[in-house]
């Protein structure tokens, strides 16, 4: 999820944005809010009740008081923290939420995502037209731009892409959010890579369980976690390494398996399966 990690303090910045101030200014106008003069009332009749507050003032309510709670602890952190550390984000839609990006945003980190809500793909799309100019980021995705913009529900702006592609005949859309110092919406092509970037780690994460199962310790102390930790790497680097060397330095044979279309997974289960003989010759080497 986190790409990198550099110290803020290097790079003379503030541990987070002034953009979080916000929330200051929101809080402060309801908490520093002048009593009103109330007007005289009659007595109210027999059988009258006091109305209770309404679900949606009450909610407000505890919401505008944990926003301000967070305000309070960001400003104490930030006055402890003299290193606080830049990251970078990369989130999953499911994670891609409102309050996941402004909470981030307000951390002072660069974020990377997707919209939890497909709503904003549908409020893009009719946007956009037959006019549109779209920018090819890959063979088969295209996007739209739009810098800064300001979402309904979103408390900050942000740079939000409207991205189309094919799954055989079947067009299909979804959107992009970035917040961040980089000027990603001049170079749409980095920032659909850089995004997209995330699956290489996913991918390795997916492999280490499904395949390798790492996911299955061995082991229950820390070293002996670590050892096992490091072998399936080294499994992972080496049989890359051997299905290069077999491909380009093996003898030919009939029905022999074509490695370069032969995926890990498939390589491990293949050679997990087939027995080998060693050749010793008399100088005792194979």
């Amino acid at each position: 999820m986190i790409s990198k990690r550099t110290t803020r303090a290097a790079n003379g910045q503030n541990a987070r944005p002034a953009a979080w101030l916000k929330l200051a200014s929101a809080c402060k106008r309801s908490s520093n809010a002048q009593p009103v003069e109330r007007l005289p009332v009659s007595k109210p009749s027999d059988g009258w009740t006091r109305p209770r507050p309404s679900t949606a003032t009450s909610h407000q309510q505890a919401e505008l008081a944990a926003l301000y709670a967070r305000l309070l602890r960001f400003e104490q952190e930030n006055a402890a923290n003299s290193e606080s550390v830049e990251a970078e984000f990369r989130l999953d839609a499911g994670f891609g939420t409102y309050e996941n990006v402004a909470l981030l945003i307000e951390m002072g980190y660069d974020l990377y995502t997707k919209p939890h809500s497909h709503k904003i793909v549908a409020y893009l799309k009719q946007q956009v037209d037959d006019s549109t100019a779209w920018v090819r980021v890959r063979a088969n995705a295209e996007l739209v731009v739009w810098p800064t913009l300001q979402l309904k529900h979103c408390p900050y702006p942000l740079d939000v892409a409207l991205e189309r592609f094919y799954t055989g005949t079947t067009l299909k859309h979804s959107a992009l959010f970035h917040f961040g110092a980089q000027p990603m919406t001049e170079q749409l092509p980095g920032w659909f890579e850089q995004y997209n970037g995330r699956q290489t780690t996913l991918a390795r994460m997916k492999e280490s369980k499904q395949v390798f199962y790492l996911h299955h310790l061995k082991v229950r102390s820390e070293p002996a976690i670590s050892l096992q930790e490091a072998f399936i790497l080294f499994a992972a680097n080496f049989i890359r390494w051997a299905a290069h060397w077999l491909a380009a330095q093996a003898q030919p044979v009939e029905n022999a398996l074509n490695m370069y279309k032969l995926g890990i997974k498939r390589q491990v289960y293949v050679a997990a399966h087939v027995s080998a003989q060693v050749i010793q010759d008399q100088k005792a080497s194979c």
